[in-house]
């Protein structure tokens, strides 16, 4: 599975829109990262019992796996503040009415639009890393 998400950057305002995308760490997504185009296989605990490449590639060592699941792991933790975040803002619907409100009341600096927006945003800052207590629980 593909993680994907999008994140908005405003510089000198100018938006700009990237999507970035990374593979939710499992055995099953090291061993297509490392040989895409496997087709079919099946795994116990000491090798592979079954291995099917379209173009005849052999498996995988299990400490490749291994360096692969280590890197995937990495980067999934570095996203996590975005994870966060998505789940924390307010739904749009939400977000909508507090705009709608704060601009109807000229508030647009300090309204409850800007407040929960800026309360996740403290949170979650922008390149927070989760600590292992956060990851297990």
């Amino acid at each position: 599975m593909i993680n994907t998400f999008t994140s908005y950057k405003v510089s000198s305002g100018i938006t700009s829109t990237s999507i970035i995308r990374y593979d939710v760490p499992s055995f099953d997504s090291a061993v297509k990262k490392l040989r895409p185009t496997v087709t079919k296989w099946e795994v116990d605990s000491e090798s592979f019992l079954v291995w099917e490449d379209s173009e005849e590639n052999s498996p995988p060592t299990f400490e490749e796996i291994s360096e692969e699941l280590k890197r995937q792991v990495e980067v999934f933790n570095s996203y996590w503040y975005v994870r966060e975040r998505i789940n924390s803002y307010p739904p749009i619907e939400v977000q909508l009415d507090m705009l709608y409100h704060d601009i109807k009341n000229n508030n647009l600096a300090n309204g409850k639009w800007i407040q929960a927006i800026d309360n996740v945003k403290e949170i979650y800052p922008e390149g927070a890393i989760a600590n292992q207590e956060m990851l297990e629980g």
